[in-house]
């Protein structure tokens, strides 16, 4: 199995809504969604939605959450993101469904899916894309049943049945209980100001990353579903970043090939262990310093030996940085870890 790493005066137009911040445009066609998702060394096709189009929409510039730009998938009216819209608490006439809600939740009642469907063709042996989800059910109903259900489903190549990828790095699945202030309070972003911000979500995860190791060429489909859970008054949405699904050539196979032949990083992809061997080591202490690919420091040390030994089973599956820095220069080295 292939094993997956992983948020005002406002004037309105015809689909679209605006503030100082935030540009929302709804009734996208399925031409708009796919050309919004695809980033470099993917194709995007075979896209469906299930959910009123209102429900659906294009997200810019609202600098308050995680993802600036892409495309926004709710329980509710898109526009309502915005704090004050009219639009208020939305259930919508038209009811959609789907037997794999079962997987995400327990709940005899569900209201407003949102769901929309696409195949994934990559051309490298990696698969990556960010996303963030929010939620009005925050601050007050965190705890509660009203834990509004969402998941990001990948199936395909090395994957058995459907993989539920949208998940924290410690392997947490991501909703209102499992991401709020009091629990992986981390990865929260709290909003408790929406006057000020402009956007009526109570909170947001942070910009979350999927890495996939996929098999270039062969075709992965994903499911994203939001629904309400246990009543249809309060909104959730999840935000995958536009152009953000994408598939490096060769990241994996190739990671090392046209580096600096003086240091070597083996085995590379790390199944929780790394050893660095400096060809031309002088002597002269070198600083080491590991980062994920937003730049967050994850582990850092010396090195005071042509060979270095590291332990890296306390880092995420994913994509790394390593930098290693000398008196004269910093080199930087990019890592797989996949345990």
């Amino acid at each position: 199995m292939k094993k997956i790493i992983l948020c005002l005066a406002f004037a309105f137009t015809l689909g679209k809504n605006t503030n100082a911040q935030v540009n929302i445009t709804d009734s996208l066609s399925n031409a708009d969604v796919a050309n919004l998702l695809t980033g470099f060394g993917v194709n995007i096709s075979n896209l469906t939605i299930d959910c009123d189009l209102a429900a659906i929409g294009e997200l810019n510039g609202a600098s308050m959450v995680p993802i600036s730009q892409g495309l926004l998938l709710s329980t509710g009216n898109v526009n309502n993101f915005i704090y004050g819209s009219p639009f208020g608490f939305t259930s919508f006439t038209q009811q959609f469904t789907d037997p794999d809600i079962s997987l995400i939740s327990s709940a005899l009642y569900t209201q407003d899916l949102c769901k929309l469907e696409f195949d994934c063709l990559p051309l490298g042996d990696t698969l990556l894309f960010n996303f963030a989800f929010g939620s009005e059910e925050y601050p007050n109903f965190v705890g509660t049943n009203f834990n509004d259900a969402f998941a990001i489903f990948m199936s395909g190549p090395g994957i058995s049945g459907l993989q539920n990828v949208a998940q924290l790095p410690n392997g947490d699945v991501v909703s209102i209980n499992n991401v709020n202030a009091g629990i992986n309070s981390s990865y929260f972003i709290d909003n408790a100001q929406p006057a000020t911000t402009g956007l009526t979500y109570g909170g947001f995860t942070q910009n979350l990353q999927v890495f996939a190791l996929s098999t270039p060429g062969s075709t992965y489909h994903f499911k994203v579903m939001i629904t309400d859970v246990s009543d249809g008054i309060l909104d959730s949405g999840v935000l995958l970043e536009a152009f953000s699904f994408r598939s490096p050539t060769n990241a994996v196979t190739g990671l090392i090939k046209g580096y600096d032949t003086q240091i070597k990083l083996f085995p590379n992809p790390s199944n929780g262990s790394l050893t660095i061997k400096d060809i031309q080591f002088d002597g002269i202490a070198k600083a080491v310093t590991i980062t994920d690919l937003s730049g967050r420091l994850v582990q850092e040390f010396t090195m005071t030996q042509s060979v270095q030994q590291l332990d890296l089973s306390n880092i995420a599956d994913g994509m790394y940085h390593i930098n290693i820095k000398d008196s004269k220069s910093i080199t930087n080295y990019p890592l797989v870890v996949k345990k």
